[in-house]
């Protein structure tokens, strides 16, 4: 069913005002709302906005995630929602969706290129020895430990003999 002008126009304030909160309380009571002034469900109201393009790309609570993330890129999903009060589960949803890989993979990939980075100009250090001139070298911003080093090189060893 297409809707009149004055009808869409309806649906986009009220679509505006659901996106302006992130408080989970208020968006129902916001939805129960607009579901009411159309004589709809609410999960029609939500239907509604999608069947008609009007759903945002960019919400405001994919901001506040987008955000909360960017701060500490290398945390597990559970320590920044520990954290920020949120629910892991939230946060990896939002990982997801955003396409940034998880905490552990980042820090993985940064550890990565630091222990290269050593192992083509020193080739005959031991893991130890890696891990030792990278935490004096002091730029990982997160802890890790010369196991990690070890699993690092051997994986480096293992690919470029194949």
């Amino acid at each position: 069913m297409s809707l009149k002008a004055e009808e869409l126009a309806r649906t986009a304030v009220w679509r505006d005002r659901y996106f302006a909160t992130t408080d989970k309380e208020v968006r129902k009571g916001i939805l129960k709302d607009a579901a009411a002034s159309f004589g709809i469900g609410p999960a029609a109201v939500y239907k509604r906005w999608s069947d008609n393009g009007m759903l945002p790309e960019e919400t405001t609570l994919t901001t506040r995630f987008r955000e909360l993330i960017a701060r500490n890129p290398y945390q597990s999903d559970r320590e920044i929602a520990r954290r920020e009060g949120v629910k892991a589960d939230s946060v990896r949803w939002f990982r997801r969706k955003l396409g940034i890989p998880p905490g552990c993979r980042q820090r993985r990939a940064v550890l990565g290129r630091e222990v290269a980075i050593y192992v083509e100009n020193w080739p005959d250090m031991t893991p130890g020895e890696v891990y030792r001139s990278i935490v004096a070298d002091d730029e990982i911003p997160f802890d890790f430990n010369r196991w990690s080093v070890r699993e690092i090189m051997l994986a480096m060893a293992k690919e470029a003999a194949t």
